[in-house]
């Protein structure tokens, strides 16, 4: 049997910037290589990569966000 090492990265998307939020998301891969060279998987969201906004909470309840232009 061989061990596979994976790592979670508990990470949000630049907002409505899908170039960004693959940057940053490059970024935050070549650090976990670097910190634990052994990893052979990274976990991300799995919304990440689309840059989704996040919700918009009010009162402790998640409201609509407005229309976009």
């Amino acid at each position: 049997m061989r061990t596979l090492a994976i790592a979670a990265v508990q990470t949000t998307p630049v907002p409505h910037d899908l170039a960004a939020t693959w940057e940053r998301f490059a970024d935050q891969v070549r650090a976990v290589r670097a910190t634990f060279p052994h990893v052979q998987l990274v976990v991300v969201p799995e919304l990440m990569l689309c840059a989704e906004a996040p919700l918009p909470m009010y009162g402790g309840r998640f409201v609509p966000a407005p229309d976009r232009p």
